[in-house]
């Protein structure tokens, strides 16, 4: 059976064989490592297998067989098609292993572990050889492995339990023991030359009874014109760097052959167990791959890797313009082998587009328009035709009805946009514009056009193509920013403090700095020095009639602005008192640079009456003892230009006292019923008319809290000539009383409670100040007991002897802090 053909195809893109043999090289008549042209162990994964003086990784069972091999392919490489192709010896003068050459064997990848890759029949071959009168069996199997080489790409890939005879004795053989395994991958790369690229796989066998073999391929194609760049692979079982005189010849026709060599391929010993990259240089990467035979010197070294070969060799100068077929002839003086892959990859003249694209801006703001412009430039050699130039819009974005130009002229139509040709050395350029919708989910926006096309390579075939541009980076910001302004109060008197709060929210996508706030004070009122605070922190010297600059703002963050202002005295008038602020500021852009900003923000308005209710709560007391009583009074006048009516009063105290109940008093009038909890009402005022309620309240015994606070709280109804009945509820000033405590304790003691006459007695007073007052003036008397005599000079006051000193008269003691105490020792004698 001739070889198959498995992939055929004009891209750009390379073919790269990879692989490795399954055997090291034997002694003569011994599974023992030597130099001869016959492996005599198989390789193994398991580094725990190890035959005789083999190197560990070494075994004669063929199910437990492996070697590895590197795959290396080009960053954004796609995979076109992989074939894997294995083989061996299935058959000598007294083993046949025919019934397991069609197993399954083992495929690793770096992305799948022990896959069963079953033999593909079309592509099976089996071969009976006989040799100086000894009959052998080779066979070839191999099976398609695209997906799984497409998903792993590069990296580490291995062969395991591929069947094969390992024999001992030479005679059995005639030195043809071995076992391999080659992985032929075609891929596609954006990056590399426009190539036709063919992939075949099968086999024929090379022997020296027949001397040469020759194979045709077909269906390929050269360019139409000189210079023609082209390379063949090639993949071989059991060739032999001792057996020279193998050969490969390649050419249009059988006259035009020419012998083909490489940096590793020896033209008179081509087939020499070299595991060669794409190059043709050695490649020492996979499972034992320092242990080579030397194919120049037509020499193995001792356990050298044996009978396998893959290789790629330059056949520039046997091609000729228009091929679509090559004659391949292998020959032998005294090498028996198996050519089991072939791949010829030409450099084609094709179309060859690069697309440029750009945009009119670095960043946008949600709502702008972005122009972009594709520049599509044919490097090829020949046209590219029916040119179609999309772009894949972000979905933030929409294409502008109208937007789009081809070389300058308004494009009826939308996206994709299409050219009937691009000459060889020509260019065309698409212009469109966008509009921003929304905010990204991810920023900058990455965009990217594409240009598909076809061309004619050869005469008479259509080939496609495609290129992408580069990527565009657009950084979309949001603009928006909040001016929040509020007031505390809604209705005021003159006198009154307008508490405003000012909050600006950097709502949008991008830093702002350089904040700048201005408040004009409104008429009618004036600015409370010192009451501007920026986010709680008190700037005294601000003043926002002048303007000062706040803080720095990062998406999503506010700040908060808060200050003061008095409503002027001695204006009756009623008016409307407006506010409004202002900030302007920088954003800060992706690029770093500055886009200055301003806004304004909402009204807030605060009416000002005319009605003047003084409230003023005063007491009798300006601090209070434990249980000490305090009376509080609360005189409302009416100094407003309408009478109060619905008048409703309580009081808020706070803990550490309590109120007396009863004792509510309202103009000097008692009211025993009414709670200062719950409130209670008040007669109705009249212009100028005053109301005083006074209460008792009584602190704490003992005391709990200080100080003592409490207001209260005045709810009136004023019918307002504009807007009929207001209601208002207002507090009065607050009174602090602090609570004081004069409490002191003694504590005596003696040392003994039995004596006996002429015995001592000490004694021992504590006093401590258990109060919150210091303690002065302290005088200590003790009476001496009937039946005792003070012990002259015993006196001790906190361990300090005061000889002077007589209980029975008294004495002076130091005074005593809140929480201190003192010591007071002395004796007397027993009669």
């Amino acid at each position: 059976m001739p070889f198959v053909q498995r992939y055929s195809d004009v891209k750009k893109g390379a073919i790269i064989f990879a692989g490795n043999t399954l055997g090291l090289s034997k002694a003569a008549n011994s599974n023992s490592p030597g130099t001869e042209g016959s492996i005599g162990a198989f390789t193994s994964l398991n580094t725990s297998l190890q035959v005789g003086n083999f190197p560990a990784g070494t075994t004669l069972d063929y199910t437990l067989n492996g070697s590895r091999a590197q795959l290396s392919l080009p960053a954004g490489s796609s995979v076109l098609y992989a074939e894997l192709v294995w083989g061996g010896l299935y058959r000598s003068t007294v083993n046949n292993i025919s019934n397991l050459i069609n197993n399954p064997v083992v495929f690793s990848t770096p992305l799948s572990a022990n896959v069963q890759i079953a033999p593909d029949a079309a592509t099976s071959q089996d071969f009976v050889i006989t040799v100086d009168n000894v009959t052998v069996g080779f066979y070839v199997r191999s099976a398609n492995v695209t997906s799984l080489v497409a998903a792993a790409l590069s990296g580490a890939y291995s062969v395991q339990r591929v069947p094969a005879l390992i024999e001992a004795i030479d005679s059995r053989t005639s030195q043809t023991n071995h076992a391999g395994w080659t992985l032929a991958v075609v891929y596609e790369n954006q990056t590399l030359d426009l190539r036709n690229l063919t992939l075949w796989s099968g086999g024929n066998v090379v022997s020296p009874s027949t001397g040469s073999t020759t194979v045709t391929v077909t269906n390929f194609l050269t360019p139409g014109v000189l210079p023609i760049t082209g390379k063949v692979f090639v993949s071989a079982q059991e060739g032999d760097a001792v057996l020279t005189g193998d050969r490969m010849l390649f050419g249009q026709t059988v006259a035009t052959l020419g012998t083909l060599s490489g940096p590793n391929n020896p033209a008179g010993n081509f087939f020499a167990s070299q595991i060669n990259d794409q190059n043709g240089l050695l490649d020492t990467t996979g499972t034992f791959g320092t242990r080579n035979a030397n194919a120049a010197a037509g020499t193995n070294t001792v356990a050298c890797r044996q009978g396998w070969d893959t290789t790629a060799v330059d056949v520039s100068a046997t091609l000729a313009p228009a091929q679509t077929s090559a004659v391949i002839r292998f020959t032998s003086d005294g090498d028996l082998y198996v050519p089991n892959a072939l791949g010829l990859q030409i450099d084609s003249k094709g179309a060859d587009l690069a697309v440029l694209k750009t945009a009119d801006k670095t960043f946008a703001s949600v709502g702008d328009e972005i122009t972009y412009s594709v520049k599509i430039a044919n490097s090829g050699e020949v046209s590219a035709l029916n040119v179609a130039v999309n772009d894949f819009l972000p979905p933030e974005t929409s294409l502008v009805d109208g937007s789009v130009f081809l070389d300058g002229s308004p494009y009826a139509g939308g996206l994709p946009v299409s050219i009937a040709e691009i000459a060889a050395g020509g260019s065309s350029e698409v212009v469109f514009t966008v509009k921003v919708n929304s905010l990204p989910a991810q920023n900058p926006v990455l965009n990217t056009a594409r240009a598909d096309y076809q061309f004619f390579p050869f005469a008479g075939y259509q080939a496609s193509g495609f290129a992408d541009s580069n990527q565009t980076s657009v950084a979309i910001i949001r603009e928006n920013t909040q001016a929040l302004k509020s007031v505390d109060k809604n209705f005021a008197v003159a006198g009154d403090v307008l508490n405003y709060t000012a909050q600006i929210t950097n709502a949008g996508s991008v830093p702002m700095v350089n904040l700048f706030f201005k408040d004009p004070i409104p008429d009618g009122t004036a600015f409370v020095d010192g009451s501007v605070l920026i986010n709680g922190i008190s700037f005294p010297t601000y003043n926002p009639e002048n303007g000062f600059f706040a803080v720095n703002l990062t998406p999503q963050e506010s700040a908060t602005i808060l200050f003061q202002v008095r409503v002027n005295q001695g204006d009756n008038s009623e008016m409307i008192i407006p506010n409004q602020f202002n900030v302007t500021f920088d954003y800060v852009l992706p690029d770093g640079s500055t886009l200055a900003a301003s806004v304004d923000s909402n009204i807030v308005t605060t009416e000002i009456l005319t009605y003047s209710i003084p409230k003023v709560k005063s007491s009798d007391k300006t601090f209070l003892q434990e249980g000490e009583t305090a009376r509080q009074t609360v005189t409302i006048t009416n100094n407003s230009q309408a009478a109060l009516y619905n008048l409703f009063f309580k009081d808020t105290l706070s803990q550490g006292a309590s109120y007396v109940a009863g004792s509510v008093a309202v103009n000097g009038v008692s009211q025993p019923s009414y709670d200062l909890v719950a409130g209670f009402p008040l007669p109705d005022l009249a212009v100028g008319q005053a109301v005083a309620v006074s209460y008792t309240i009584r602190a704490n015994d003992p005391m709990t809290v200080s100080p003592v606070t409490n207001f209260a709280t005045l709810a009136y109804t004023v019918n307002d000539p504009a807007r009929g009945p207001v209601n208002f509820s207002e507090d009065t000033n607050t009174i602090s009383l602090p609570v004081v405590s004069n409490r002191i304790t003694v504590v005596k003691s003696v040392d003994k409670t039995v004596a006996a006459k002429g015995d001592n007695l000490h004694y021992t007073s504590v006093i401590t100040n258990t109060g919150t007052l210091n303690k002065i003036n302290l005088v200590f008397t003790d009476q001496i007991p009937l039946g005792t005599t003070f012990v002259a000079g015993s006196v001790r006051i906190n361990g300090v002897s005061y000889p002077a000193y007589n209980p029975q008269n008294g004495f002076a003691l130091p005074d005593i802090a809140p929480g201190a105490a003192v010591n007071v020792e002395f004796d007397v004698t027993v009669n």
